[in-house]
């Protein structure tokens, strides 16, 4: 064996010693306490930190098998915040950005009273409603984001029609959404995205200025028609 081949395969036995020793070494720093999180960083306003980091059960786990799927899975249990995303950063932090449901409706079943976002989604229970209340009819979901947007304009725009002050929202399963008026008349709104559900309400507000309808009463409209049905007193 002539001295430079034997010289090639001494540093090649030395650099294959080198980076298995690097490799070792970098296996004992990842699997070591070197990158375990330590610090969990909760990014958004008027968000409850302590439960948030809490609920990511994510302090003192090696930063490389954090899953970021599985941290925001267990955060959806604080039923307060929406989250945005949740990252990485080394050598030893988490990152969770979020943001604070903002409650829009009080939903009400027998004589438990929830608090929902503009998703429908409940927030938490209440003891006094301080926002608008649908009553819930039978057993069924909350009224989604159709529903809740029609609940906002209802209140927005039926006050000034004649007759259309509101006296009570109602949301079942099968009906969807109701509006019972202060004056007695009941309009059937149903269920549909956001933009068909503000269409009926506003369909409904026309409904109760047009003369024939101030001229008599109005009892019923179902608006979920394509033909609203309406009945009027004495008809």
């Amino acid at each position: 064996m002539s001295a430079a081949l034997e010289r090639s395969l001494r540093s090649r036995a030395v650099w294959s010693w080198l980076a298995l020793a690097a490799c070792l070494g970098l296996a004992a720093a990842i699997y070591g306490g070197m990158f375990r999180v330590r610090h969990v960083e909760v990014v958004g306003a008027s968000l409850p930190v302590g439960a948030i980091v809490q609920a990511a059960g994510v302090e003192d786990q090696n930063l490389f098998t954090v899953q970021t799927d599985g941290v925001v899975a267990r955060l959806s249990r604080v039923k307060e915040i929406v989250v945005r995303r949740v990252a990485t950063e080394f050598p030893d932090r988490i990152v969770i950005y979020a943001y604070e449901r903002v409650p829009v409706a009080t939903w009400q079943t027998g004589r438990r009273l929830f608090e929902v976002d503009a998703a429908g989604v409940i927030i938490r229970q209440v003891a006094v409603a301080r926002l608008p209340i649908i009553a819930g009819v039978g057993s069924g979901a909350t009224p989604g984001p159709g529903a809740l947007q029609a609940v906002r304009y209802a209140l927005q725009i039926l006050p000034s029609a004649p007759g259309g002050a509101v006296s009570t929202f109602r949301f079942g399963t099968g009906t969807g959404l109701s509006i019972l008026g202060r004056a007695g008349w009941t309009a059937e709104i149903g269920t549909g995205p956001p933009q068909t559900m503000v269409a009926r309400v506003a369909s409904l507000a026309s409904l109760l200025a047009s003369p024939r309808v101030r001229r008599s009463h109005l009892q019923y409209v179902d608006l979920r028609l394509p033909d609203p049905y309406a009945q009027l007193g004495g008809a």
